[in-house]
């Protein structure tokens, strides 16, 4: 299990390295307002590319066999292409007006729904590569992919501002050309190692019997995920009703920064521990999941520390003045950002133990209650402060309920949750007292 860790770790700590070392070049050549216009276009297209497969692509991993895994694996590139398709279809179906309007931007109908169009089809593409390679033990593979499209994201992203100029345009290329060369990459490497989903007669007959079988993906694992990338993507949305874009492109920044950990870990974690769960069954992976749970904690609290200490400072250092406000924002996120480190990757464990619908209650539950506490923060003229200060308390419990109701369904000692809280404070206080000493001294 060790060497499918680091395949699949060193992808996702790599990409995201590539491109966090980006955004202080980034940042300094897209303003606030310009990157806000971004976040509204990709917050549409991320809830509609989430469910562009209706979350069969988990399936491809739990199916009996290879025949079945590529009746599935066909399904979803079909529903990911037919997805594409009727998003760009309905622009003719609402009128070929000059401009769409999200309040405070304006943007070109037509390029949004290509867009949108085009990052939902490909995600939907690209997440059911990613599982066929999972399904193989493929980690490596899945691993370059991330990194080739993180840094074709940045290169387009880049050239279009310095050449062209710093527009909402230039982010947006980037992002969906990196996601067609991930897919180019992942088909590759298909054809590489030979692991070629199979297509004839047979396997088109068995689509429906094996979407049939597998339907407890379509009818609680779909939900759930729409809900929870809801739950970030809609925030966005929610902002730009009521502040600056300027703000909105703060907010967006900041939680694209802080959720760097929560990505890293989860494309690292998630993919190992499915194939794990599936194959030796959940309760014999509970030593090593504990041992992972004590090293996040024991890893993240001082980050935690020192991000209080040095918000302000620290995103105008990288990021530029402008960027500043940015810190303010980070303090209110950062303790959702920490609890969801912890259960993000575990979601995978449930779906093993089928508790879909278990999941489904709880993520529709907080996921309303999170946007709504959001907007009441909002309406009743708490500003932003109270507004992120509402959500993210919902949040944060949200989080800790997560985690406690699958140690209970899969039958891990409980115990072992709340001896992880003297090693969280006993970091924290290390953490603190050695800064102070660094004050004292320079």
């Amino acid at each position: 299990m060790l060497k499918n860790f680091l395949h699949a770790g060193f992808g996702g700590f790599f990409s995201q390295l590539i491109v966090f070392l980006s955004l202080p070049f980034i940042t300094r050549l897209y303003a606030p307002a310009t990157y806000a216009t971004w976040a509204i276009v990709m917050a549409t297209a991320g809830i509609l590319g989430t469910i562009a497969c209706f979350r069969y692509e988990l399936a491809i991993v739990t199916a009996n066999d290879e025949n079945d895994a590529s009746s599935i694996f066909w399904a979803c590139i079909v529903s990911s292409l037919l997805f594409g398709v009727l998003i760009l279809g309905s622009y003719f179906l609402i009128g070929q007006q000059h401009y769409f309007s999200i309040e405070k931007i304006t943007f070109n109908l037509f390029h949004y729904f290509i867009f949108v169009s085009l990052v939902t089809t490909f995600m939907g593409v690209t997440a059911a590569l990613q599982y066929w390679h999972t399904r193989h033990k493929s980690f490596f593979y899945n691993s370059i992919a991330l990194i080739v499209s993180s840094f074709v994201t940045v290169i387009i992203q880049l050239l279009w501002a310095y050449k062209i100029a710093p527009s909402p345009y230039g982010l947006l290329l980037g992002s969906v050309g990196g996601l067609f060369i991930a897919i180019v990459f992942q088909c590759s490497a298909i054809f590489l190692t030979r692991k070629i989903p199979a297509l004839n007669l047979i396997i088109i007959q068995r689509i429906f019997i094996c979407l049939k079988q597998q339907r407890l993906f379509l009818l609680y694992s779909t939900p759930y995920a729409l809900f929870g990338v809801v739950r970030d993507r809609v925030t966005v949305l929610v902002m730009q009703m009521f502040l600056p874009m300027a703000t909105v492109g703060l907010y967006a920044l900041v939680y694209r920064v802080m959720n760097f950990p929560v990505m890293l870990v989860s494309n690292a974690l998630r993919p190992v521990f499915f194939q794990a769960c599936s194959a030796q069954g959940v309760k014999a992976i509970e030593p090593q999941l504990n041992r992972i749970m004590r090293w996040l904690v024991i890893l993240a609290m001082p980050c935690v520390v020192i991000y209080f200490y040095f918000a302000d400072d620290l995103f105008r250092l990288f990021f530029g003045p402008q960027w500043q406000g940015a810190g303010y924002i980070g303090k209110f996120l950062i303790f959702p950002v920490v609890t969801f480190l912890l259960v993000n990757w575990m979601d995978r464990i449930m779906d093993v133990l089928s508790q879909q619908k278990l999941t489904l209650m709880l993520e529709v539950t907080f996921s309303t209650l999170s946007i709504f506490g959001l907007w009441l923060g909002f309406f009743m003229g708490l500003g932003l402060p109270g507004a992120l200060l509402i959500q993210c308390s919902v949040l944060v419990v949200y989080n800790v309920a997560y985690l406690m109701v699958a140690y209970g369904k899969a039958g891990y000692d409980r115990r072992k949750l709340f001896n992880l809280m003297p090693s969280a404070f006993a970091a924290s206080i290390l953490t603190a007292f050695t800064l102070e000493i660094f004050k004292v001294i320079f």
